[in-house]
């Protein structure tokens, strides 16, 4: 099993973190999330160290976590190890943290108990991803609806009419029964009358359609990308400063660890342009954290790191 430290802004977004971690199939067991209300800063990074980590991570992870961040750690199988981390690191993406000291969302791996000969800082950029999705703006509606208009047409009807025109006439017939014999004619007469029909033609035609047409837009917005800035340590640097200050006998390397806290703490944010007055007792409080009661014997050498990036030096040894 490796184990996934990551620290993050504020217990909720560390919450968040687990939960997506659930959802993706690791075990809710195997994720703490830590406060400072949790555990005590001393216990937080003996227990860190217990899992492989340095002590200098230990006690950067642990000074996070008192400026109000949330530790998560993660228990996962060596197959896993990629896909927390892409999880983890995705969620501090979505919620940037306002301090960079706590923008590392899944900084160390560790194996259990052996320490890490190596240590690994997610070096987080964003990238811009453009979709598309279609929208309605408008369109037409085409209805059609009967009107009734009155129209006029003229036409032609024949009528009959029987007409009885009686006429002198004269001259003889020949005698017979036929003459007298009784008849009866009958005309009918007939009219015309107009009969009404209608038929539909075709008199316009309403065609619709869409015409699509492609446009260019440009998109503007900004991404962030995580710098990073390696400082080398030069232990030879200081060694002429211990030769002429260690009185005791004590050799340069037990004094080294001492020189790298003065050159690192120069180099952070933190604590730039502040005096070394201000920077002093939080230099006292972690240089005690990892070696208790050995301050003022150590301190001098701090100082001299601190103060060798301002050209100070000499000032400083005088006044220890």
């Amino acid at each position: 099993m490796r184990t996934i430290i990551g620290v993050f802004p504020d217990s909720g977004t560390a919450q968040l973190t687990r939960d997506e971690l659930v959802k993706s199939g690791f075990a809710g067991e195997d994720i703490a999330v830590i406060t400072e209300t949790d555990i005590p800063g001393d216990e937080l990074a003996r227990e860190l160290t217990r899992l492989g980590v340095p002590a200098n991570a230990a006690q950067r992870y642990v000074d996070d976590v008192r400026r109000g961040g949330a530790l998560e750690t993660v228990r996962v199988d060596e197959g896993q190890v990629d896909q927390a981390l892409a999880l983890m690191n995705r969620h501090a993406h979505a919620a940037p943290p306002s301090r960079e000291a706590i923008g590392q969302a899944a900084g160390i791996e560790t194996g259990g108990t052996e320490a890490p000969e190596t240590e690994t800082l997610s070096v987080l950029a964003e990238e811009l991803v453009l979709g598309k999705r279609e929208v309605e703006r408008g369109g037409v509606k085409v209805s059609t609806r009967v009107e009734e208009t009155p129209v006029e047409e003229q036409v032609k009807l024949r009528d009959e009419h029987v007409v009885v025109e009686r006429r002198p006439a004269s001259g003889d017939i020949e005698p017979g029964a036929e003459a007298f014999k009784e008849r009866t004619v009958e005309v009918v007469e007939h009219t015309e009358e107009p009969v009404v029909a209608k038929r539909a033609k075709v008199v316009e035609e309403v065609v619709i359609r869409k015409e699509v047409g492609e446009r260019e837009e440009t998109v503007r917005d900004t991404v962030r990308t995580m710098g990073v800035e390696v400082e080398p340590f030069d232990a030879e640097k200081y060694r002429p400063h211990h030769a002429q200050t260690e009185r005791t006998g004590t050799g340069y390397e037990e004094y080294t660890p001492a020189y790298r806290l003065g050159h690192e703490m120069r180099g952070d944010e933190r604590f730039q342009g502040r005096s070394w007055d201000t920077v002093e007792p939080e230099a006292r409080a972690e240089w005690e954290g990892k070696n208790p009661g050995t301050w003022e014997r150590f301190k001098a050498a701090v100082r001299h790191a601190w103060d060798s990036a301002t050209g100070k030096a000499g000032k400083s040894d005088k006044t220890e």
